[in-house]
C-alpha cells in the first residue's frame, strides 16, 4: 500500500515528465507544490473521500482520468486511471472523471462517498438542480443520478 507522501511524489514526478514529453512549459506551480504539497483533510470517520483529477492531449485527442478513494485516515483503498480516445470541453472531461468515480466506488462498495473536485463550475452545475444543455446536461444528469443510488452522497470543492 502506499503511503499518501509516496502517491504525492508519484504524482508530481508524472505531471512534470508529462508536460516535458509534451513539449509544455513546467509551471512554476507544478514546481512549488513539490515543495509545498497540499494538506490532506480527512474525511469523517463513516465516509471515504474520493478525489478525481483530468489530463487532456488535446493534440492526440486523448483525456487521461485518475481516480483515488481513500478511507478516513487517508489509506488508499481504490484507484483507477482511465484513458479515453475522446476530446470534449474541459468541463466535460472533469464531469465525466466524477461520474467514472462514482461508478468505482458503487462498483467497490466504498460508500458512504465525499466526493472532492477542483472542478467550480461542474460541482456546482452537479449541486444547483438546474437543467443543463448540450452534452454536459447528459453527464450531469447521470451523475445526479448515481450521487442518488449512494448512500450519503456529497460533492464539494
Amino acid at each position: 500500500m502506499w503511503s499518501l507522501e509516496d502517491i504525492f511524489e508519484w504524482a508530481s514526478c508524472f505531471i512534470e515528465e508529462y508536460q516535458n514529453s509534451a513539449d509544455l512549459p513546467v509551471t512554476s506551480s507544478s514546481r512549488s507544490s513539490q515543495l509545498n504539497p497540499p494538506h490532506w483533510v480527512p474525511s469523517f470517520l463513516d465516509k471515504f473521500l474520493l478525489n478525481s483529477n483530468v489530463a487532456v492531449d488535446g493534440s492526440r485527442r486523448m483525456v487521461g482520468i485518475g481516480l483515488v478513494i481513500c478511507n478516513f485516515e487517508g489509506c488508499v483503498m481504490a484507484t483507477s486511471s482511465q484513458r479515453i480516445c475522446a476530446y470534449y470541453s474541459p468541463m466535460v472531461d472533469e464531469a465525466v472523471a466524477i461520474m467514472k468515480g462514482l461508478h468505482l466506488a458503487f462498483d467497490t462498495g466504498l460508500v458512504p462517498l465525499d466526493l472532492v473536485s477542483d472542478a467550480a463550475v461542474v460541482v456546482g452545475m452537479v449541486n444547483d438542480m438546474k437543467e443543463h444543455d448540450l452534452e454536459i446536461g447528459l453527464v450531469i444528469d447521470a451523475i445526479r443520478r448515481l450521487m442518488l443510488s449512494l448512500p450519503s452522497c456529497v460533492l464539494r470543492l
